[in-house]
């Protein structure tokens, strides 16, 4: 074969990539260890070093906190609290500038809380060291939801996605907040997993499954998911194509991505 044929056929196949993308799902979203709290704001993304140095999002912490942050020409950030204005050293990850913990309280005077979820989540239940409902009691929980929401968000986020990567646990919990969202389903998380007005709409509460005990990055994943972190956006249905008997939702809805071994739909 000529470099000629070779060439062009390397373009077509270029032009045919562009323009019809795979219609897959990518995140970067990666399970947490812990989480970093200030009252009711969990703070997210933060850096701790090797000798317990800890950085904190200077924007999200200062305007939670009702300082006013600001960058200059020159490249430097400067934080107004009261009547002084402060200029922090600080690195940047993905846009967003951090600073130490240690100069953040010194200037705005607050008190962090340091949820080491994995260790309380870690705890072998089935050795009966605690049960399901005490690993519950024993997790903050923050900005409205409840005790039974992460109860039944854990456990349908395992059911539908256990052994699967973290991103996959997070868009099934995103599936069940954008139902809750729409007026067509009930509008509590219970509710909507429960939902049978138009036959069973997740086979694990038909199964059982549903009532295993959720393993620890399903509870991550549901604790992240009520807290907000989505990356299924507007995406109400999914199935495994492989284990699916019904083909209702790819006949009828619009497909949206592929996250792993689940197609998503609108």
């Amino acid at each position: 074969m000529s470099n000629k044929i070779i060439k062009n056929i390397l373009i077509l196949t270029i032009f045919i990539m562009a323009a019809f993308p795979a219609a897959t799902h990518a995140s970067i979203y990666e399970q947490p260890n812990n989480r970093i709290m200030i009252d009711n704001l969990n703070v997210g993304m933060h850096f701790e070093t090797d000798n317990g140095l800890l950085y904190l999002p200077i924007r999200q912490v200062c305007e939670y906190l009702g300082a006013a942050v600001h960058w200059s020409d020159e490249a430097l950030v400067s934080i107004e609290h009261g009547e002084n204005t402060y200029y922090p050293e600080f690195f940047i990850v993905n846009g967003k500038a951090y600073t130490s913990t240690e100069y953040l309280q010194e200037i705005l005077d607050f008190d962090l809380q340091y949820h080491e979820l994995l260790n309380v989540l870690a705890i072998n239940t089935n050795a009966g060291e605690l049960s399901f409902n005490e690993i519950l009691d024993a997790i903050p929980t923050y900005n409205g939801y409840s005790h039974e929401d992460l109860k039944w968000m854990s456990q349908i986020i395992h059911a539908e996605s256990n052994g699967e990567p973290y991103e996959a646990k997070l868009a099934v919990g995103n599936v069940v907040i954008n139902r809750m969202n729409v007026p067509q389903y009930p509008d509590t998380i219970k509710g909507v997993i429960f939902d049978r007005k138009c036959g069973v709409q997740f086979t694990p509460t038909s199964n059982g499954s549903i009532y295993n005990t959720p393993s620890t990055d399903s509870y991550m994943a549901a604790i992240e998911v009520l807290e907000g972190k989505a990356n299924a956006d507007g995406a109400l249905f999914f199935f495994n194509p492989r284990y699916a008997k019904s083909t209702w939702v790819s006949r009828n809805r619009t497909f949206a991505f592929t996250m792993n071994n689940h197609d998503f739909y609108y």
